[in-house]
């Protein structure tokens, strides 16, 4: 008899343990679960601020490039001096390195803005700008009359107006027979787009070109 008693007593001391652990384990998981859907919302708040962020930064960077857009067409000084501003204050935008050196270039200061564009191609390199800027620092390097590295980055550029650019720096250098290869190369694409018909004047024009550059060679 008083094995049972001793016997039922263990019984009622394992099951108290096996509720208290059970109980415990239950309210542990409700706080790990507030706690965790605290974590979620606070990362959540963080995350939508953070993208505010950066959406409030870019606005404003459209809108000084809009506002240097507009300047330039007036006012390549004042273009430049405003770009000089956005640079000191906002260092990794090559979009403001961009603006300053078209301003030097429409000063006639080539070498200034050619150093520029030189200075943007690392950044832009890998993106849908690199070409344009390529064309920006050969037509730098055609204006200071350096023909070999304007047409080198031509070449790199591969934009629609490229053989055109190449070719008139050969003609200037008066290397015809080259002018005259790039002409050509431009005049089938020409004659073959299926845009053709609203080409004639340009067809026109670069076989004048052509003839006149060949009658030269005789």
């Amino acid at each position: 008899m008083k094995f049972k008693v001793i016997k039922i007593i263990a019984v009622v001391f394992i099951l108290f343990a096996v509720i208290n652990v059970t109980g415990m384990f239950f309210l542990n998981l409700k706080i790990f679960n507030k706690e965790l859907k605290t974590s979620f919302k606070r990362n959540a708040y963080y995350s939508s601020s953070e993208h505010a962020d950066v959406e409030r930064y870019h606005q404003k960077i459209e809108i000084y490039t809009y506002k240097l857009d507009s300047l330039l067409e007036i006012n390549p000084v004042q273009t430049e001096l405003f770009a000089d501003k956005l640079i000191q204050k906002y260092k990794n935008e090559s979009v403001f390195y961009k603006y300053k050196a078209i301003a030097l270039f429409d000063q006639k200061r080539y070498e200034e803005a050619l150093q520029l564009f030189k200075k943007n191609r690392i950044k832009y390199l890998g993106t849908p700008q690199s070409n344009d800027n390529y064309r920006n620092i050969a037509i730098c390097f055609e204006n200071l009359k350096q023909f070999d590295s304007a047409v080198y980055y031509y070449k790199k550029a591969s934009l629609d107006d490229s053989f055109f650019r190449i070719a008139t720096c050969f003609e200037t250098k008066k290397e015809n027979d080259s002018a005259i290869y790039y002409y050509s190369i431009l005049l089938k694409e020409l004659e073959s787009s299926e845009n053709k018909i609203y080409q004639i004047k340009n067809i026109d024009f670069l076989k004048q070109k052509i003839a006149i550059l060949k009658r030269k060679n005789l």
